[in-house]
C-alpha cells in the first residue's frame, strides 16, 4: 500500500472475516465507507490451501479450507447487492 500511495494512488487494507456472513456484511460496509456505492470490480481472490496428505488433513483444516475458499464468495457477492446489480442489468442490455 506504501508503494501505491508514494506513487500517487489510493489505496486501503480491509481486514474481515468472510467465512460469516456477518464478516461479508462488514467488509462491505468499510468498502461502501471509503468509496461510496460505485464498485465496478469485485475480485474474489483471497484462498487458502494445506500443503499435507489426505491422511494428515484433520476437520479443522477443511472447515478452515472451505470457510475461506468457499463460503467467503458465497457470502461476499451478495453483500454488494447494488453493485452486483448494475453489472447484471448493463451486461443482459449490453452483451457480455
Amino acid at each position: 500500500m506504501a508503494e501505491i500511495q508514494r506513487k500517487g494512488g489510493h489505496a486501503d487494507a480491509i481486514s474481515a472475516d468472510l467465512g460469516t456472513p456477518e464478516g461479508a456484511a462488514l467488509l462491505a460496509k468499510q468498502v461502501r465507507s471509503i468509496v461510496g456505492d460505485r464498485l465496478d470490480v469485485l475480485v474474489l481472490n483471497a484462498g487458502i490451501s494445506k500443503s499435507a496428505r489426505i491422511a494428515d488433513y484433520t476437520v479443522e483444516n477443511l472447515d478452515s479450507l472451505f470457510a475461506t475458499n468457499v463460503r467467503g464468495p458465497f457470502f461476499l457477492v451478495p453483500a454488494f447487492p447494488s453493485s452486483v446489480q448494475r453489472h447484471t442489468d448493463r451486461e443482459r442490455r449490453d452483451g457480455p
